[in-house]
């Protein structure tokens, strides 16, 4: 009898983590991000990868609306300096707006 719950209670903990794993990332699921609600300082105001993938994601945007494949990286970055430079003045304008206005 002891034998079978020791072998019970860790089957036990085992199948309740499994199967609560689900039920956790459901509840930590993020809610959609509107892009166009952006303003410049809520971009200024990320850093490391955070702010890496906001950019990657404007410039896939940018490149995408214009139907473009391909890319220089140093005119990427250029334009990006450029973009921080303009919210740097501007931190209320439109993040969207200012960034599409820059890689005209």
């Amino acid at each position: 009898m002891r034998k079978m719950i020791r072998t019970l209670i860790p089957t036990f903990i085992a199948s309740a983590t499994l199967f609560s794993a689900p039920l956790i990332a459901a509840e930590e699921e993020e809610k959609p991000v509107e892009m166009s609600s952006y303003l410049c300082k809520d971009v200024m105001r990320l850093s490391g990868s955070d702010r890496d993938i906001a950019m990657a994601l404007m410039h896939g945007y940018i490149l995408g609306k214009k139907g473009e494949t391909t890319f220089v990286s140093t005119e990427l970055n250029q334009q990006s300096n450029e973009f921080f430079e303009v919210c740097l003045d501007q931190p209320q304008a439109n993040a969207m707006a200012t960034f599409e206005e820059v890689t005209k």
